[in-house]
């Protein structure tokens, strides 16, 4: 259990242990969520307000209330199911964009190949809808160790033929590649996380999620199969993706504070 899951929960049984509000005073969203939580609970030891008497709101909470009175509450799952949609198109946009020579020009072994983008397409997909989805934390720990396997054997799996011009050359335009493919899901991944409070496990999981969208449109399309070139300008952008989509995640409030 994390620190803001720790707090979440010790909220309404007294001040917090001397950790937790060591934790909350350092951390921006467990902040909010405090504030916001003794703002909203009566004072300790105050009666109940009479049964035909309601507490006094602000005219702009009332407004709010009334707006959204009867308003049924968005799936959970839009969400994910969109972005999972939108990273499908985004890898075969750049497939069919860049497949001149033909969609599939990597040249390993096809057992590699189907295995190796069978992985990423579980880790993009999957990923995106457990990151968001309640519970699920041992789905969350497997695919993490999923992709941490496939950034491992992904270099050893290339068929080793050497690119045509200089390494960096080659290399750079892979790596751009992979980062405008990840662009839109890495945004919109960032926006779904803001519908509930930080959590570095879903953040960093919805973030390489969203990157693997690029390594998979790579694997299919490139025909460089040499190890340094597979972890240089594969492997490292997706891994430095998700650390970005990390970074940026702790960085932005909370729409919501839920677990």
């Amino acid at each position: 259990m994390t620190d803001h899951e720790r707090v979440m929960g010790a909220l309404g049984q007294g001040e917090l242990p001397a950790d937790l509000a060591a934790h909350a005073a350092s951390c921006t969203h467990c902040q909010a969520a405090v504030a916001a939580y003794r703002a909203l609970a009566p004072p300790s030891g105050a009666p109940a307000p009479p049964g035909g008497r309601r507490q006094s709101i602000s005219a702009s909470l009332e407004r709010e209330l009334a707006m959204t009175a009867g308003t049924p509450a968005p799936s959970l799952w839009r969400g994910p199911v969109l972005l999972g949609l939108l990273q499908g198109v985004a890898a075969m946009v750049v497939v069919v964009a860049l497949g001149r020579g033909g969609l599939v020009r990597n040249q390993a072994a096809p057992a590699a190949l189907w295995a190796v983008g069978l992985a990423l397409v579980i880790c993009a997909l999957g990923g995106t809808l457990a990151a968001v989805a309640p519970g699920y934390r041992r789905l969350r720990a497997a695919l993490f160790l999923l992709a941490a396997g496939t950034a491992t054997v992904l270099g050893g799996a290339g068929s080793g033929l050497p690119g045509r011009r200089a390494f960096v050359m080659d290399g750079a335009v892979c790596m751009s590649v992979e980062a405008a493919c990840a662009v839109l899901p890495l945004v919109a991944a960032l926006w779904i996380q803001r519908r509930f409070a930080f959590d570095p496990m879903r953040a960093a999981l919805a973030s390489l999620a969203a990157a693997a969208t690029g390594v998979f449109a790579l694997h299919l399309h490139c025909p460089i199969g040499t190890a340094g070139h597979l972890y240089t300008f594969h492997v490292a952008p997706w891994l430095l993706l998700g650390a970005v989509g990390l970074w940026i995640r702790s960085r932005l409030q909370s729409r919501s504070y839920a677990p």
